[in-house]
C-alpha cells in the first residue's frame, strides 16, 4: 500500500493463505474510507474477497500486474 509499512489483521475466515504467500501481492482494496474500529482495531482499508463456503474467503487479485494505488474501472 504505497510502500508503507502496514499491519495487517485478516478476518478469522481468511485462512486460505500462509503469510508469506500474501508478501507482495495485489489485492482489490477500498482505501480513504473513515478510519472505524472493528473489534479491538482501528481499520483503514478494506480488503476485498469472495466468500468460499464456511471455510474461508479467496482475496481478489488482478489477472496481470496493475500499477499500485489505481482506481477501479
Amino acid at each position: 500500500m504505497g510502500g508503507a509499512t502496514h499491519h495487517v489483521r485478516l478476518m478469522d475466515k481468511a485462512n486460505l493463505y500462509e503469510p508469506d504467500r500474501l508478501v507482495g501481492c495485489q489485492v482489490l482494496a477500498v482505501v480513504n474510507f473513515p478510519p472505524r474500529h472493528i473489534a479491538s482495531f482501528l481499520s483503514q482499508v478494506l480488503v476485498q474477497g469472495g466468500l468460499y463456503g464456511p471455510d474461508g474467503v479467496v482475496l481478489i487479485e488482478p489477472e496481470r500486474p496493475v500499477p499500485n494505488g489505481c482506481c477501479l474501472g
